[in-house]
């Protein structure tokens, strides 16, 4: 019996029924930087109608617009995974940026204090990886300087 050479599309695999003697070609899911590309993207990978995201807007302020734009980029790139603040052995990761000219002047932090803790991160903005962190950092950065910076 001669072999045969089947070309799998990319994306897909292969897979043979022994008892059926049929090959079937089933979709790979592709990761999901490569997935999620421009909001637009991150719209249909929460199935939120544009349309209908575009009027819940009206009468918000850039900050606002790009928090709720945020909320949703991070809900996508998490894929349903939500951090457990219970669990200190959970790592949570967050976009970090340095803002500023070389002087140094920009997103800055000096102080101290006696018997405090804080957090500099919203939790609602923490992903389950710094590679995703990182990653959304960069891709959605118009977003993330329109939720932090003052622009109205």
């Amino acid at each position: 019996m001669k072999p045969i050479t089947i070309n799998v599309p990319k994306g897909h695999k292969a897979s043979f029924d022994e008892a059926t003697s049929e090959i079937t070609f089933s979709e790979i899911p592709l990761d999901v930087k490569e997935r999620i590309l421009t909001f637009e993207d991150v719209l249909k990978e929460m199935k939120v109608d544009p349309k209908e995201f575009i009027k819940s807007l009206e009468n918000l302020t850039s900050d606002e617009v790009a928090y709720k734009r945020l909320k949703l980029i991070t809900a996508a790139f998490n894929e349903g995974w939500t951090p457990d603040w219970t669990n200190g052995q959970w790592d949570k990761f967050t976009a970090y940026f340095t803002m500023g000219g070389s002087s140094g002047v920009g997103f800055s932090y000096g102080g101290y204090g006696g018997w405090q803790s804080g957090s500099c991160v919203g939790s609602r903005l923490v992903f389950k990886s710094a590679d995703l962190a990182k990653h959304v950092g960069k891709l959605f950065i118009d977003d993330f300087r329109d939720f932090l910076t003052l622009n109205n």
